[in-house]
């Protein structure tokens, strides 16, 4: 029985197997696309139904989040359908049809006269043929869903790449900034001292307080922990679509912050570009298991 990949996946993939044998024919189509969680909507003959929770227990082995779509189509063989066409609903529209008088050619368009086309029960190697054919379409769904992720992750990377070098940018203006920020306020206060006598240590203590108010160091600290885990979740290769998610929420919600303390027009421009990444970023681990 398959297990599940260590590569890191996307959520949208697609996959078929035929099986075939004396008794029967048929193939199992197996598609999968994005989901918070883990979905399904199995399509099966009524032959199948006993067979149901096995089929959802061999995908759950193998996914863990998107909306599967299972199909399993089954064609009987000739000789299976020998004893299909009802005998006894016949001889009743015949003994009706006779009295009324009407046309006996209508007879095979009557409900009732021929039933379902196949068997109530698969047999139990009739599950083994089908169920090899489902790991198979799942083998090939999940290959899609591999290949699919491995773009995602190589884009999300330098994606996440991008936004480090936007924060290392915003560091190295942080020195060059606070000292604006100081000579900015003492110029301000400057212009009042003629006419109120300001001490020099309370214009010292709110050149500090603005400064502070305007540091942004933690956020830019915070920032590059979560990249750092986000670039960590992608080496890992395990599923990790829905910690990237969150990751990008506490992106954001450290960018805003950046942006709303710090008023210098070189920060704000990489803020509006930090902004572009992050959406970009969501965008893409929406798609990811």
């Amino acid at each position: 029985m398959g297990k599940k990949s260590k590569s890191l996946q996307s959520m949208s993939g697609f996959g078929r197997a035929d099986f075939s044998c004396a008794s029967m024919s048929g193939y199992v189509e197996i598609k999968s696309v994005n989901h918070r969680y883990l979905k399904f909507s199995i399509k099966i003959p009524e032959s199948l139904n006993s067979y149901y929770f096995s089929i959802e227990e061999r995908i759950r082995e193998r996914l863990t989040r998107g909306s599967v779509f299972v199909a399993v189509h089954i064609k009987r063989a000739p000789g299976e359908l020998g004893n299909l066409v009802n005998l006894d609903a016949i001889k009743e529209y015949q003994r009706v049809f006779k009295e009324l008088g009407l046309d006996e050619t209508t007879l095979p368009q009557m409900p009732g006269i021929v039933e379902m086309d196949t068997p109530k029960v698969v047999s139990a190697q009739e599950w083994k043929l089908i169920q090899k054919a489902l790991i198979e379409a799942l083998d090939e769904n999940i290959g899609m869903r591999v290949n699919e992720g491995t773009a995602l992750n190589k884009d999300v990377g330098t994606i996440l790449t991008l936004m480090s070098a936007h924060a290392v940018k915003i560091m190295e203006t942080l020195p060059e900034i606070k000292e604006n920020y100081r000579e900015s306020l003492k110029e301000r206060l400057g212009q009042y001292r003629d006419v109120i006598d300001i001490p020099e240590d309370v214009i010292a203590r709110e050149v500090l307080l603005l400064v502070e108010r305007s540091d942004i160091s933690e956020e830019l600290a915070r920032l590059d922990s979560h990249t750092g885990q986000a670039k960590e979740y992608l080496r890992k290769g395990e599923p990790c679509g829905r910690s990237l998610e969150f990751l990008g929420q506490e992106l954001l919600r450290e960018v805003n912050t950046i942006g709303s303390k710090s008023h210098d027009s070189k920060i704000a421009q990489h803020v509006i570009e930090l902004k572009v990444e992050i959406e970009k970023f969501r965008e893409q681990v929406a798609n990811l298991e």
